[in-house]
């Protein structure tokens, strides 16, 4: 259940406060699970899909394969950012309205030498 209530937390980007009524348990519950399952899931597939280079070597291939791929040398990945404007939904206040004077979602990307887009994440100026 517990693993249910994270992914729910996270595939519907819904507050604590509304995953625990869905759930019918206490927010508090809900703030002490999506840590727990969080770092429960790290610590399995860390080691498989997220792992660090441990040395040297491991930091240099890494480098050349991206060089390979994307002519950059010494680069071990890039990071980027996009606003893609958005019509505020209604009673959002200023959870939406970037610097630029509109309504926007951020996209984070984060590449790597294995042309894969390792991260996404969509960032409000919302406080979470």
């Amino acid at each position: 259940l517990q693993i249910h209530i994270l992914f729910s937390f996270l595939a519907h980007g819904d507050s604590v406060i509304t995953t625990a009524l869905l759930f019918r348990i206490g927010k508090s519950t809900v703030y002490s699970i999506i840590p727990e399952v969080c770092n429960a899931i790290w610590e399995v597939l860390q080691v498989t899909y997220l792992r660090c280079p441990q040395n040297e070597n491991e930091w240099i291939k890494i480098a050349e394969e991206f060089n390979m791929l994307w002519n950059f040398p010494n680069y071990i990945g890039a990071i980027d950012g996009k606003h893609c404007r958005i019509q505020a939904p209604i009673n959002t206040h200023s959870a939406f309205h970037n610097y630029k004077g509109y309504f926007s979602l951020v996209t984070i990307k984060l590449f790597t030498n294995n042309k894969l887009a390792s991260t996404s994440h969509t960032l409000t100026s919302r406080k979470r």
